[in-house]
C-alpha cells in the first residue's frame, strides 16, 4: 500500500477523534493565531514595510493541525474563525469608508467591517471543510499535493469584493514570485501552500514522530527549491531583456488631495470655488515641475482633472475652413497628430455660385455665402440651404460678410446652444435669423457692405464701400461715421475687449469701440483685404502684393512679405494659433517661425482659389464630452499657490477657458483619469439624459485627445448600486453612491508606435481583466486610482502589492498613479524601484522599459487555477463514489 493510501482503520471507518473541551479551545486559538499570521504576512498599516512576507510560510501550519484532528463541521466553524480574522485584520480600513463616506455610525460601519469580514472567511472555511471531508470520511491521505490543489481550487473559485490571493504576498521576495509568468498567482499560491505542507509534516515528523508521507514532503521541498530556482534564473533573463529595451521617460504627480477636498462638498460657494480651483493650479504647478525633467509623459491619477465650469474643445480634428469658385469647401485638418494640412470638405452641386465669404461660431455652425444669393449653413455633416424671408419672391442679396453667434446675449461659443446668423451684401443688404430662415432690416444704407463682425449676439459692425460703417442689432443697422471715404474690406473684433479693427484701400486700418473710430497709422498704401487675430495680443492684417502687418501687445506694428508678392485676400488665426493666408490665383500660406519668420507657400494640390477664410473655434462644454477630440491649451502662467490663497480673484479674472484648461503652464502629453459623458441613445429606457463614466484621457502636448479607456469593473455602491437602475429609489438611499456606464471592452490606447495598456482604479487587482488587456499586447501597464478613500491606512500599500504581481505575469512594467498615495513603478520583476508614501504632495520621475512579448501565462490564462478546480472537482466525485462503496 502506498504512503499516501496509508490510513489507520478507524479513520477509514469515519470515525473521528473526540476533542476535549480544553483541548477544543486551544484548537480556536491556533485558529485565531493562524489568521493573525496571515494577515500580518500583508501590509496592514500606514508604512511600506508593514507586511512580513515570510510568516505565510508559515501561517496555515495551525489550521492544518486543527483540521487534521477535527470533524468536517467542526473544522468548516474553525476555518471560518481563521478566514474572519485573516479578512478582518486585511480590510478593517472599510470601516472607515463606511463611516466618513457612507456617514453610517461607528456601531453598524464596524458591524459591516465585519460581516464582510466572516463572508471573505468563508473561502478558509470551505477549504478546511472539504479537507477534513477527504481526510475523516473519503479515506484520503492529505499529502502535500493535495492539500495544495485544494487550497488554490478554493481560492481561484471563491468570489470577493476585494479579490486577493495568499501569494501576492510574495512580491516582496522576488525569487518565489517568478513562476507567476507561468501560472499566475495561484501558481504562487500553490508553492507557498506547498511550502506550508512541507513545515507542517516536517513537525509531524520531527516533534510528534508521525512518520507520514515523507516522499511527498521531500517532493514539496523540492518543489519550492526549484521556484527559487526558477526565479533566480529568471530575473537575470528579465533584467537582460530590460537593459536592451526601449524606455520611456515617465513623470508621476501625486496632489496629496483628499476625497473632501477633492469635490469640496460641504463648503459654501465660494470656499469651493477656491479649493477646486487650487487643485486643479496644484496639479499643473506640479506638471510644470516635471516637465522641465524632460519627460515623455507625465501621469495624473483617477478622476483628477475636475475643473470648476465647462471646459473648452472641439469635437473635430478641422480648425479652419476656406470658401472660393470651387464647389467644394476646404478644411484646414489634423490627422493622426500629424501637421495640418488643407483638405477637402463638403462638396455642393457643380456650377454653384462662387462663395465669397464664411463664419463659424461653432465647429457645427459654419455660414458661407456668395453670389446670387447663395446662403448654405454646415453643421459638420452637410450643407443646406438657408431659406431667406416668407416667400419666393424674396429678394436674394449678393452675400459678402456673415457671422455667426450664439443667442441670448451670449459672446463666446456655446456646445450645441441656438444660434443666430448675420449676412449683409450687395446695396446695404443686412439679414438677421437662424438656419431656419433669415429676414431683411434696415441697414440704414444703399451703400455695397462687405464684412461683418459680431462681439456678441446683439451688437456688432459691418463695413463696405466708401468708408462706410454701420452699428449692426437684431434690430437693424445705424451708421458710424469713420472719418474715412476709402472702401473698406474687412473687418473683425477682438469679443473680449469689444475692439474692433477694419481695413481697406490706401492702406486704411482703423480702430474702434462700436461708437468711433481712430485711424491707425500704416506704413503702407496697398489696398488691405484681410484682419484677423487670437485676441489681443496679435492682429494680422493682409493685402496687395503680398504685404502682411502684425501688431503686437505693445500696439506695434510691423511689415512682412509673403515670396512672390502676391495679393493677398484672406487671413486667418486657427486655434491652435496658425496664421494662414490665401490669395488671389490660389496660393495658400502659413506662417512659419523657425531661425527667422517665413511665409510657406503650402502644398495643396487641387486646392481652389479660397476667397474668405474662418477659424473654427474651440467651444465650451460640458466636462467632459467623450467625443472629445482637442482640449484647450492656456498661455496663462500658473500662480503660486500661497499667492492664490492668499488672492484668488486675480485667478478669477481670467477667462473660464484659461481657468479649465488642463494644459496650462506646461506642455507635455498627460495621461490622466476624468469624468466623461455620452448621449443616450433615443430608445433607450434610461430617464437620464445622459451615460457618464470613469475614463483615462490621454492628451498629447497640444491638446489632441489620443484615446479614451472607460472603466469596465465599477466598484459597487462606489460607482455603482446592483439593481439600481431597476430600482432606481437604491441611489435615494445612498446619495453618496455614484451612478457611472460600465465600459464596454478591455482596451489599450495607441500613442504613436506606444501601446499603454489601461487599468483603472481596482482593475490593476484583477487578474483575468488584465489578462484580457494583455491580449492586446500593450508595451507598459498604466493604473491610474484614488485611493484617498481609505484614509491613511494599510489599504494603499494592500493595493499596490495585489496589483504588483500584474508586471511579473505579463512581464510588463506597472506604473500606478494615484490622488493620496501610493504612487509606484513596478519593473518586470516585479520590484518597486519608485514608490511615494501616503503623507505628502509628491512627484517621481522613473526612465522605465517598454517591454514587448507574451508570457505563457498571458497566453494561457489562469489555466492551472482551473486545472485546480477541475482536480478538486473529480477528487471529489471520487471520494463521493468511494465512500458510497464503503
Amino acid at each position: 500500500m502506498s504512503e499516501e493510501n496509508q490510513e489507520p482503520q478507524e479513520e477509514q471507518q469515519g470515525k473521528v477523534h473526540e476533542i476535549p473541551f480544553r483541548e477544543a479551545i486551544g484548537d480556536l486559538w491556533w485558529c485565531v493565531l493562524s489568521g493573525v499570521a496571515t494577515f500580518l504576512a500583508f501590509p496592514h498599516r500606514a508604512a511600506p514595510d508593514s507586511g512580513h512576507w515570510w510568516l505565510a510560510w508559515f501561517c496555515l501550519v495551525p489550521l492544518f493541525w486543527v483540521v487534521t484532528r477535527a470533524a468536517p463541521r467542526r473544522a468548516f466553524w474553525c476555518g471560518l474563525l481563521m478566514g474572519s480574522v485573516t479578512n478582518f485584520g486585511g480590510f478593517w480600513w472599510i470601516h472607515e469608508v463606511l463611516r466618513d463616506f457612507g456617514h453610517l455610525p461607528d456601531p453598524i460601519a464596524w458591524g459591516l467591517s465585519g460581516l464582510n469580514a466572516v463572508y471573505q472567511g468563508l473561502q478558509l472555511a470551505i477549504f478546511a471543510y472539504v479537507m477534513s471531508w477527504m481526510r475523516n470520511y473519503a479515506g484520503f491521505q492529505l499529502g502535500v499535493w493535495r492539500i495544495a490543489a485544494l487550497y488554490t481550487a478554493v481560492e481561484s473559485l471563491f468570489p470577493m469584493l476585494f479579490p486577493w490571493y495568499l501569494g501576492n504576498c510574495q512580491i516582496a521576495f522576488p525569487e518565489m514570485v517568478q513562476i507567476a509568468d507561468l501560472g499566475g498567482a495561484p501558481l504562487v499560491t500553490f508553492t507557498v501552500v506547498v511550502g506550508n505542507a512541507v513545515v507542517f509534516a516536517g513537525i509531524r515528523f520531527f516533534v510528534l514522530k508521525d512518520r507520514g508521507p515523507r516522499k511527498r514532503a521531500v517532493a514539496g521541498f523540492a518543489w519550492c527549491a526549484a521556484a527559487f530556482l526558477y526565479g533566480i534564473s529568471r530575473i537575470a533573463m528579465v533584467d537582460g531583456q530590460i537593459a536592451e529595451a526601449e524606455t520611456m521617460r515617465l513623470g508621476i504627480v501625486e496632489a496629496d488631495i483628499g476625497i473632501f477636498e477633492k469635490e469640496a462638498r460641504g463648503l459654501d460657494s465660494e470656499q469651493r470655488a477656491v479649493t477646486m480651483q487650487r487643485n486643479l493650479l496644484r496639479h499643473q504647478r506640479m506638471s510644470e515641475a516635471v516637465a522641465d525633467q524632460d519627460v515623455d509623459l507625465i501621469l495624473w491619477p483617477e478622476s483628477s482633472y475636475m475643473p470648476l465650469g465647462n471646459v473648452w474643445g472641439k469635437r473635430s480634428n478641422d480648425f479652419a475652413i476656406g470658401v472660393g469658385a470651387a464647389p467644394q469647401l476646404a478644411l484646414w485638418r489634423e490627422i493622426d497628430g500629424r501637421p495640418p494640412i488643407w483638405t477637402t470638405g463638403p462638396v455642393r452641386k457643380p456650377g454653384a455660385p462662387t462663395l465669397r465669404a464664411v463664419a463659424a461660431a461653432r465647429e457645427d455652425a459654419v455660414l458661407v455665402g456668395g453670389d446670387h444669393g447663395a446662403l448654405m449653413f454646415w453643421d459638420g455633416h452637410s450643407l443646406t440651404p438657408v431659406p431667406v424671408g416668407a416667400g419666393d419672391d424674396t429678394v436674394k442679396p449678393m452675400v459678402r460678410g456673415v457671422a455667426v453667434t450664439g443667442r441670448a446675449g451670449r459672446a463666446r461659443p456655446v456646445d450645441g446652444a441656438p444660434i443666430r446668423l448675420w449676412i449683409v451684401g450687395k446695396n446695404g443688404a443686412l439679414l438677421v435669423g437662424t438656419p431656419d430662415r433669415v429676414d431683411a432690416v434696415p441697414s440704414g444704407t444703399d451703400r455695397d457692405l462687405t464684412a461683418i463682425a459680431m462681439r456678441d449676439s446683439s451688437h456688432g459692425v459691418a463695413v463696405g464701400d466708401e468708408g462706410r460703417a454701420i452699428y449692426v442689432s437684431s434690430g437693424g443697422g445705424a451708421r458710424l461715421s469713420t472719418g474715412t471715404r476709402a472702401d473698406l474690406l474687412d473687418v473683425w473684433v477682438d469679443t473680449r475687449s469689444g475692439v474692433y479693427w477694419a481695413v481697406g484701400a490706401q492702406g486704411t486700418i482703423l480702430r474702434g469701440d462700436g461708437k468711433s473710430w481712430v485711424p491707425e497709422e500704416s506704413s503702407v498704401r496697398a489696398v488691405l483685404r484681410g484682419v484677423a487675430g487670437d485676441g489681443p495680443s496679435q492682429l494680422w492684417v493682409v493685402g496687395d502684393a503680398g504685404i502682411v502687418l502684425s501688431r503686437g501687445h505693445k500696439g506695434k506694428w510691423s511689415a512682412e512679405r509673403v515670396d512672390g508678392r502676391p495679393d493677398l485676400v484672406a487671413v486667418v488665426v486657427t486655434p491652435r494659433g496658425n496664421v494662414l493666408a490665401s490669395d488671389r490665383t490660389g496660393g495658400l500660406w502659413e506662417r512659419m517661425i523657425d531661425e527667422e519668420i517665413v511665409w510657406r507657400r503650402l502644398d495643396a494640390p487641387g486646392m481652389p482659389p479660397m476667397r474668405a477664410l474662418a477659424a473654427l473655434p474651440y467651444v465650451e462644454m460640458s466636462s467632459m464630452p467623450k467625443d472629445a477630440r482637442h482640449l484647450y491649451t492656456s498661455d496663462e502662467p500658473v500662480p503660486d499657490e500661497e499667492d492664490f490663497m492668499r488672492d484668488p480673484s486675480a485667478e478669477f479674472r481670467l477667462p473660464l477657458r484659461d481657468r479649465t484648461a488642463l494644459l496650462r503652464g506646461f506642455r507635455k502629453p498627460v495621461l490622466f483619469g476624468a469624468l466623461t459623458w455620452e448621449k443616450k441613445l433615443p430608445d433607450e429606457s434610461d430617464p437620464r439624459t445622459r451615460r457618464s463614466y470613469n475614463t483615462a484621457v490621454l492628451l498629447d502636448e497640444r491638446g489632441r485627445v489620443v484615446g479614451m479607456n472607460d472603466k469596465v469593473f465599477l466598484l459597487a455602491f462606489g460607482e455603482t448600486i446592483p439593481f439600481g437602475d431597476t430600482f432606481p429609489i437604491f441611489y435615494d438611499w445612498i446619495p453618496e453612491a455614484s451612478r457611472f456606464a460600465a465600459g464596454k471592452e478591455p482596451s489599450v490606447i495607441r500613442w504613436g508606435e506606444r501601446s499603454l495598456g489601461m487599468l483603472i482604479c481596482y482593475e490593476d487587482i484583477l487578474p483575468r481583466f488584465a489578462g484580457d488587456v494583455m491580449a492586446l499586447e500593450p508595451d507598459i501597464l498604466m493604473n491610474v486610482t484614488n485611493d484617498a478613500w481609505f484614509g491613511k491606512t494599510g489599504e494603499p500599500y494592500l493595493h499596490m502589492i495585489l496589483a504588483a504581481m500584474r508586471s511579473v505575469e505579463h512581464r510588463r512594467t506597472l506604473i500606478r498613479s494615484t490622488n493620496t498615495g501610493v504612487s509606484v513603478v513596478v519593473d518586470p520583476v516585479g520590484r518597486v524601484t519608485h514608490q511615494t508614501s501616503v503623507d505628502d504632495a509628491e512627484v517621481l520621475v522613473a526612465d522605465v522599459p517598454l517591454m514587448t512579448g507574451r508570457t505563457l501565462y498571458s497566453r494561457v490564462g489562469d489555466v492551472f487555477g482551473h486545472g485546480c478546480l477541475a482536480w478538486a472537482f473529480l477528487v471529489l466525485l471520487a471520494a463521493r463514489i468511494r465512500r458510497r462503496r464503503s
